[in-house]
């Protein structure tokens, strides 16, 4: 039986060469869990968890390159890796993707999206009244335990 991973979402990575990326992930120590699956007319996706246990995926688009709608009232705004050993994280991510990522030391490892709210504290109110627990100012788990940030996109990054 394979690991287990409790709630969580899923971060996806593009890259203009799926395969190409999968290899390279490999190479650099990931464990692919699944390889080239379609996703519809879309795309193809792969699923796999980096060195440091970190699940993630990889996307290459066929309409999309990558993420059409961006720090807006609930889409995504970007996305925080927390890593037991960064300086390990950005090495493997910059060899897979040259992703510069955001990477903040904590365990367990793993991505956090962030979603935009124009007003992060009624965000939370509502994500609240919805069933989600404030795990910290900016930091919620849904109903089911995935953790996911929220970032202001009413201040210009």
């Amino acid at each position: 039986m394979g690991p287990r991973f409790g709630s969580s979402w899923n971060v996806y990575l593009a890259a203009k060469d799926l395969d190409a990326a999968g290899e390279r992930a490999e190479r650099h120590g990931a464990r692919l869990l699944a390889r080239g699956v379609p996703a519809g007319g879309d795309g193809r996706l792969s699923l796999a968890v980096d060195p440091q246990g970190a699940p993630f995926g990889l996307w290459q688009g066929m309409r999309e390159e990558g993420v059409v709608l961006v720090d807006e009232q609930g889409a995504l705004a970007g996305a925080v890796l927390h890593s037991p050993e960064p300086e390990d994280s950005a090495a493997f991510y910059g060899a897979v993707c040259g992703s510069d990522a955001r990477i903040e030391k904590g365990s367990p490892a793993r991505w956090m999206p962030l979603l935009g709210a124009d007003a992060p504290d009624a965000f939370e109110e509502r994500a609240r009244a919805a069933g989600a627990t404030v795990l910290a100012p900016g930091v919620l788990a849904d109903p089911w335990g995935a953790v996911f940030g929220v970032a202001d996109v009413a201040v210009p990054r």
